[in-house]
């Protein structure tokens, strides 16, 4: 299925995604494409609900590996507490919208993919665009969704997944777009409930938070 396609592809993509430009002999009008400045939603009430399970487990740092193209936030649980999140990200393109994988790993040591944010079917276009869950995507196909998931083993073993909880206000926003040199800069704040628990005997939060997102990313595939 297309969409667990998109939730268990791994994050080795990186390897190919690096800080150097590609060369070109010829010579292209550099167009950057910046949103228009807009109010940024608002959360409504309900979505920092504490009363849902809540574990130490999610608050513990995972690694990432060092790049020029990564992705920060606050990732938090309601009621227990933040930690500052930073993380890979891949970005690429299906069906003519951009894909992201966002994700960390297991240490330095073992590079084991352990979360992993994804968020598929963007436009490429500038602007805010709000995320939805997989329900709304089985009944409007091509619409953009999102999710995160953990994993354990080597990695290709899912454990916990979220959904995308729509009762509150989730966005992703392209607010620097350039097509000719392939990179992009943006925004998001996704709220997440649990549809699936652990699997390997660890036990996650039934809500997790990612907000105040902000990534740089060079976009494959264009």
């Amino acid at each position: 299925m297309k969409m667990k396609a998109l939730i268990c592809m791994p994050l080795l993509f990186l390897a190919f995604s690096n800080c150097k430009k590609e060369v070109s002999n010829s010579v292209e009008p550099k167009i950057v494409v910046s949103a228009p400045a807009v109010n940024k939603p608002i959360d409504v009430f309900g979505c920092d609900d504490t009363t849902f399970f809540q574990s130490s487990e999610d608050l513990e740092q995972l690694v990432y590996l060092h790049d020029c193209y990564l992705c920060t936030a606050t990732k938090e649980v309601p009621g227990l507490g933040s930690i500052p999140w930073t993380a890979n990200i891949f970005v690429y393109i299906v069906e003519n919208k951009l894909q992201f994988q966002i994700g960390t790993f297991q240490d330095s040591i073992n590079w084991f993919i352990r979360e992993e944010i994804f968020c598929a079917y963007v436009p490429i276009i500038a602007g805010i665009h709000p995320v939805f869950d997989n329900y709304h995507y089985n009944q409007n196909p091509g619409s953009t969704f999102g999710g995160y998931a953990r994993s354990f083993d080597d990695g290709d073993v899912a454990d916990g997944y979220w959904t995308i909880d729509t009762t509150c206000t989730n966005f992703i926003e392209i607010a620097q777009l350039d097509l000719v040199d392939k990179e992009l800069r943006g925004n998001f704040s996704f709220h997440l409930k649990m549809l699936t628990q652990g699997q390997n005997g660890t036990l996650y939060s039934e809500r997790i938070n990612f907000i105040d997102g902000k990534f740089a990313a060079r976009i494959n595939g264009l």
